[in-house]
């Protein structure tokens, strides 16, 4: 599993996985529940899938970046440690400002805290968190001591 090209199949499964079970299943549970005072619950679903399927579609790209250069021979160590520190610390921050983005959108809403909250934790599953999964699981063996918690 630790070998192209399935290691990069691997990967994208895990991602739309975590995208269909936590972000539409965990999203439309959400839409149910939520008060809502200006958009239809179908409406605060479709804004809400969209935004959480583009970020697991960037979890899948860093991901892939990720797997892919471990192809590649690098110098040192540090240089890998790098490099996927780089791509954790991209993959975070894109989380957050599409999390921004998705709370500008339903601030007309009047959402409980509790609800910005979960779908905080489900954004940053989708995206640093599967990317971080998929890295841990299925980086080269030459490189398998690099991801954060295998250190």
């Amino acid at each position: 599993m630790k070998k192209s090209p399935l290691n990069w199949l691997f990967s994208i499964l895990i991602s739309a996985l975590f995208w269909v079970f936590i972000g539409i299943f965990l999203g439309r549970i959400i839409s149910d529940n939520v008060e809502l005072t200006v958009m239809s619950p179908d409406e605060w679903m479709l804004i809400y899938t969209i935004i959480t399927g583009v970020v697991a579609i960037i979890g899948i790209i860093f991901s892939l970046a990720w797997l892919i250069s471990g192809n590649n021979n690098l110098p040192t160590i540090k240089d890998v440690i790098r490099r996927w520190n780089i791509y954790f610390t991209f993959s975070l921050i894109i989380a957050i400002l599409f999390f921004l983005c998705l709370a500008y959108i339903y601030q007309s809403e009047g959402m409980n805290l509790w609800y910005y909250f979960v779908v905080f934790i489900i954004i940053m599953l989708l995206g640093p968190g599967s990317f971080w999964l998929s890295s841990f699981i299925f980086t080269p063996i030459q490189y398998e001591n690099t991801v954060l918690g295998k250190r």
